[in-house]
């Protein structure tokens, strides 16, 4: 007999407690929610954060030494530093004995970092991947070393952001110097490091959208394993977005745009995207800056499938935000489970830039239930600081990490914030019988079985670990206090992995994992 998955997952949906703001610092994130680190002595440029699922915090970046160094620091979910990473806490690597810049950084299921960026030699740049264990050493099994370059055309080419796709393998984005042109370039490496040559023949394609300078600074793939590309294009002498989409043999989607390509001019002739998500039902959503005459905004746009922008975000796509003081910019961008919009980065506060987080509505609109009118504006010294990269910790607070100038030199630096979410996980070891697996993973099939201490409505979704929705299983019903029995199965095309299985009613939530064979 075949056995399935018994899930029974006894939970309480009750009112809201009390509880801090959305948008508010953390108190139990350092005291104050705010942390700040050293990592050389010189100064650190941190450019990237994940969550590990335990919720342990990793950043990455460049840290001056004798020359520019790639380094990484992993924090406790408590912010306090976990020195059984790397040597204390910390990574430090010189690739070549010149400069070394890490962009970008991806988890791998099994807990390994990839992150990627550039290495400078005495004639040229290069893109660059390194690949990490878990406990911060270099992997060995990645190209042999556990490191990669890549060169275009033997000038610059430097990497400034990189994906995973449904495959397994990872995209790079950024740009490469062809001639006197400089343009998008994307790469393709299959799991081990070495290039995909069923992309685009060699693993690597350029695209000009003129003949100026495009840079590409943001990678999304949709779940047919188009790649989608964001970044600034010169066209027709001014500075625009450009999104290029890719089949997945590295030919322009001619279905996307023209020619595969999209050109946005927001308000001026000065617009740059910086970070790019695409929504669960395949809107794509771009954030950045702009120039408008005076300063530079905040913007954020969307996208439909086609490539076209959809009027029904902010009435024509595009919303714009000028936080008042002076410049904005949006460097990064996530989607919450309930599918608002985080926009991270930097805005001018007496006369300084400090850490900025935004968040909107689906529509568009700046959510006024977050921090001030929906905006945080948070300084970590009276001298610069900027937010880089934004994610999620599992309990759904926000993490925002970048860099601050606290004692004359830039220190890593990371923020935590309250977010409403209320997202409790469950540890199946110490549910006390309240969770049982039998076995785990599913394969198919499932039994759903709970309980309701009281009658509401109540809604269940799946989703993926990066918090895309893949499914909803219960659309939002009233259901009576009780017990209920839910049979599920499981769409065939979903990839073995793991994946949350989220109850909510009203703003609480509890998710439960699911292991996917």
């Amino acid at each position: 007999m075949k056995k399935i998955l018994i899930l029974s997952a006894w939970f309480i949906l009750t009112n809201i407690c009390l509880q801090a703001q959305p948008g508010t610092l953390d108190g139990d994130f350092d005291a104050d929610g705010k942390v700040t680190t050293d990592i050389t002595g010189g100064d650190d440029w941190c450019k990237s954060v994940v969550v590990q699922p335990d919720g342990r915090i990793i950043l990455a970046g460049n840290s001056l030494v004798v020359t520019q160094d790639a380094v990484f620091i992993r924090y406790y979910p408590d912010g306090s530093v976990d020195q059984s990473f790397g040597t204390n806490g910390k990574v430090v690597l010189d690739i070549n004995g010149a400069d070394d810049y890490i962009n970008s950084m991806i988890l791998q299921e099994d807990g390994k970092i990839v992150a990627g960026g550039y290495t400078t030699t005495a004639s040229e740049e290069d893109f660059l991947i390194l690949r990490l264990n878990a406990d911060g050493s270099l992997d060995n099994s990645f190209s042999f070393d556990g490191m990669v370059t890549t060169d275009f055309d033997g000038a610059t080419d430097e990497l400034n952001s990189i994906a995973f796709d449904n495959e397994g393998n990872f995209v790079a984005v950024g740009l490469c110097c062809i001639g006197t042109e400089v343009e998008f370039a994307t790469v393709r490496y299959l799991a081990d490091g070495s290039l995909d040559q069923s992309f685009s023949e060699d693993g690597r394609q350029t695209v000009s959208f003129g003949n100026g300078i495009d840079v590409a600074n943001g990678v999304a793939i949709q779940p047919d394993g188009k790649i989608v590309v964001a970044g600034q294009a010169n066209y027709n002498g001014n500075w625009d977005i450009g999104l290029i989409r890719y089949n997945t043999d590295g030919s322009p989607d001619q279905t996307f745009g023209y020619d595969g390509k999209v050109v946005t001019d927001i308000q001026s002739s000065s617009d740059n995207a910086f970070a790019i998500k695409l929504q669960p039902d395949g809107k794509i959503v771009v954030t950045g800056r702009t120039f408008n005459s005076v300063d530079q905004d905040i913007f954020l746009v969307r996208y439909n499938q086609d490539g076209n922008l959809d009027a029904t975000f902010s009435d024509d796509g595009k919303q714009v935000t000028d936080m008042g003081q002076g410049n904005d910019e949006g460097t990064s961008l996530i989607l919450q489970p309930d599918g608002k919009i985080l926009v991270a980065g930097c805005s001018v506060l007496n006369m300084y830039y400090h850490f900025m987080l935004a968040r909107y509505d689906m529509a568009g609109n700046l959510d006024t239930a977050f921090a001030d009118g929906g905006v945080a504006i948070t300084p970590f010294s009276p001298n610069i600081d900027c937010g880089k990269s934004v994610t999620l910790q599992p309990n759904g607070r926000i993490v925002l990490a970048g860099h601050a100038n606290i004692t004359g030199n830039y220190d890593f630096a990371l923020a935590r914030y309250i977010s409403g979410l209320d997202i409790g996980f469950l540890d199946f070891a110490d549910a006390e019988n309240n969770v049982l697996i039998c076995p785990n993973p599913v394969e198919q099939n499932a039994l759903l079985k709970y309980s309701l201490r009281k009658s509401c409505v109540i809604m269940v979704q799946l989703f993926d670990p990066a918090g895309r929705l893949i499914e909803t299983i219960i659309p939002g019903e009233y259901q009576v206090e009780g017990e209920h029995t839910v049979a599920l199965t499981f769409n065939q095309g979903i990839n073995p992995g793991n994946y949350l299985l989220v109850f909510s009613s009203g703003e609480k939530k509890i998710a439960v994992k699911i292991i996917k064979k």
